[in-house]
């Protein structure tokens, strides 16, 4: 009797006292994420993502990394991430992505635009421009616009077709019959994005 109440003892103080290694690995995983640096924004994850830090960090040459999409002379590079963003957001869904344009000398403009709680968050770091004063921006809007459209122009050597594509923010509601520049001329607090135009062939 006395030696099976020891073992019963025995029994249950070794249970309480083992480690639990569920627990262990739950919390070491959760501190290894902690410690992690994102290399790219993240949405929906639950952690709060500093925008300007992010943009601060990102190389002088974009070209380094294939998580931009790229605006320049030439046209735009990655802009099947552009499409994904615009799908999400048009689908209602959290997203982001990252742009960058140029300055005429140049230089990189990053802007890190954001899709959440049904509105557009941009944040525009031109502290790589060599002409400018170094200034962290943020719009919130409403809408954002993406147009695309072909138009035939004259060139040299006769009659081209050109590409046009560009993105902008705004608080106004876009009647789609309405001409687009007139629209941009008229709206003083629309936010630009991206814009390209080139031949098609």
């Amino acid at each position: 009797m006395k030696r099976s109440m020891i073992i019963a003892l025995c029994t249950i103080l070794c249970a309480c006292t083992a480690p639990q290694s569920h627990v262990q690995e739950d919390l070491s995983g959760s501190q290894a994420s902690a410690d992690l640096t994102e290399e790219t924004p993240e949405t929906g994850t639950g952690k709060e993502f500093d925008a300007e830090s992010y943009l601060l960090s990102l190389p002088k040459d974009p070209s380094e990394r294939n998580d931009i999409v790229i605006c320049s002379f030439s046209g735009i590079r990655h802009e099947d991430l552009w499409d994904s963003f615009f799908a999400d957001a048009e689908a209602g869904k959290d997203a982001s992505v990252t742009i960058c344009n140029y300055t005429v000398e140049g230089d990189p403009i990053y802007t890190y635009l954001a899709f959440t709680y049904g509105q557009y968050t941009a944040v525009t770091d031109n502290s790589r421009d060599g002409f400018g004063i170094p200034e962290m921006v943020t719009a919130t809007k409403r809408y954002m616009y993406d147009r695309q459209f072909e138009k035939e122009e004259e060139a040299a050597g006769g009659m081209r077709t050109y590409r046009y594509r560009y993105a902008f923010l705004t608080d106004q509601e876009l009647d789609p019959d309405e001409d687009i520049e007139t629209f941009l001329a008229s709206d003083s607090e629309w936010v630009y994005l991206f814009g390209m135009s080139g031949p098609l062939d």
